[in-house]
This record gives structure tokens, C-alpha cells and sequence, in this order.
């Protein structure tokens, strides 16, 4: 997986007191900024604004195993958010994504995801959390087996005028993590 993660084993098998001792517990260097970390929210807001930007924070962590310490944050804070108010737009939305993430890998069901999603979609959001949503949501009804809903979805991240062509990408908006 990666270099990182060679050396951890390595080690983990070399010294007998290491034994039972995990990656993330204590060898894994964090990839949360100390901001991130160090992150007080107290509204039901801001949590849904830090669980925004930790999602958002994984995309493009190589390797891919690392994007999981970011995913799991931003759960965290998606449900402090929501345990806050259970309508915040960010909150829905962002654990509507790691559901979905999470349904991707360990083939779970998608009806919470696709709740809360479809929820988040009720708020006004910005163009790139709209496009996370839709994008998400494709992906949970194209694992749901609801190639129309998926569609649906799909069609509205085209731009204006092109939704004809889905398509041409379809099976690369399928192919994607």
C-alpha cells in the first residue's frame, strides 16, 4: 500500500512487543492539519462546516488507504453536527458521503445514505457541495441497482444543454471510487 505501511509491518513483525499493536493506534503519522485537529466548533454549523472541509480534505490522498483517516473525521463531526440539529444541510451531506464510502467497501446498504443525501439536496448548498451530493447519490443508487434514479442524479453534474450526453461518461462516473 504504501512505504509507510511496509515499514510498520516490518517492524510489527520484528519485535514480539508489538504485537496486536495497529497502524493507526501509534505508528501512523496523522495527516489532520493541527487546525483540523485542534478544531473547537460549538454550533451545530460550524460542525457541518468542519465535517465539509474534512471530507473534501481526502480527495486526492495518495494512497488511497490514507483518505480513510479523513473520511472517518468527517463522519464524526457530520454526526456532532447533526446530534446538534438533525436538519443541518452540511451534516446530512457530508454523512451521506461517508456512507456511501463506506457502503462502497464494505457493501452496506444505501437507504441511509440516500436519505440524507436527498435531504442535504432540500438546502441550498454551493456548486461543489451540490456536485458531491449528486455525484454521491449516483453512486449509491448505481450500487442500489436504480439506474434511473442514477441517472437522474448524473445528468444534473452536466453542464446545461449536455445532460444528453451522460452517456459518453457514465461508465467512467462508475469506475470512480
Amino acid at each position: 500500500v504504501s512505504q509507510r505501511f511496509a515499514i510498520y509491518r516490518a517492524i510489527n513483525n520484528l519485535l514480539p512487543e508489538r504485537k496486536g499493536k495497529g497502524w493507526w493506534d501509534d505508528l501512523r503519522p496523522s495527516l489532520l492539519s493541527d487546525a483540523q485537529k485542534n478544531a473547537r466548533p460549538t454550533t451545530a454549523e460550524d460542525w457541518g462546516k468542519l465535517s465539509d472541509q474534512l471530507f473534501d480534505s481526502a480527495r486526492g490522498v495518495r494512497p488511497a488507504v490514507d483518505a480513510t483517516e479523513f473520511i472517518r473525521a468527517s463522519n464524526k463531526a457530520a454526526r456532532k453536527a447533526l446530534e446538534l440539529n438533525p436538519q443541518e444541510p452540511l451534516g446530512l451531506l457530508n454523512l451521506g458521503c461517508a456512507q456511501v464510502f463506506g457502503g462502497m467497501v464494505l457493501a452496506q446498504e444505501m437507504t441511509p445514505a440516500l436519505k440524507n443525501l436527498q435531504e442535504a439536496l432540500q438546502f441550498p448548498l454551493t456548486a461543489s457541495q451540490k456536485q458531491k451530493a449528486l455525484f454521491f447519490l449516483g453512486k449509491a443508487c448505481d450500487l442500489e441497482d436504480r439506474p434511473q434514479e442514477r441517472d437522474a442524479a448524473w445528468r444534473q453534474l452536466l453542464p446545461w444543454g449536455s445532460q444528453w450526453a451522460l452517456f459518453l461518461v457514465r461508465e467512467w462516473l462508475r469506475a470512480f471510487p
